[in-house]
């Protein structure tokens, strides 16, 4: 019937892909390249890493340990970094406790000055204080001398 239609025979179909299925295990020839990359961009900072298969033993572990060195700086470069701005955060910190305590006591200050009238307003609290006990007790004697 494949015939009638042109097509192959089932025989000739199953032999060709056979064919493409034994041929597909052949023995991969690969060069060998053994090597590491990195790639950083600017301020969001994207690292990617690399490695190529294939190599020596030796050479692939020394692949390996690069990348380990690489890793170990990159960590220390963002320790370094997060110390930093650690120690930005606490001076920040510092100096704005030191603004604060200084606000609240000029506050506390002002307070004192409206509520109580300061130490000057005391004194002449004081003195009218005097005035009025002598203008109290005084008019019964001044009335007698005259």
């Amino acid at each position: 019937m494949r015939r009638e239609y042109g097509q192959p025979g089932i025989f000739s179909v199953m032999s060709i892909r056979l064919a493409a299925i034994i041929g597909s295990f052949r023995p991969p020839h690969h060069p060998v390249v053994v090597g590491t990359g990195s790639i950083t961009f600017g301020a969001p900072t994207v690292q990617g890493y690399g490695r190529a298969l294939g190599g020596t033993i030796n050479q692939r572990l020394q692949a390996i340990e690069t990348e380990i060195d690489n890793l170990r700086r990159e960590l220390h470069e963002r320790a370094r970094g997060w110390e930093d701005a650690l120690a930005a955060v606490r001076m920040d910190l510092t100096k704005e406790t030191q603004d604060r305590i200084a606000a609240t006591e000029e506050i506390n200050r002002k307070l004192e000055d409206v509520a109580v009238g300061g130490l000057h307003l005391e004194i002449v609290g004081l003195l009218w204080l005097l005035l009025a006990t002598l203008a109290t007790s005084l008019p019964g004697e001044i009335a007698a001398l005259f």
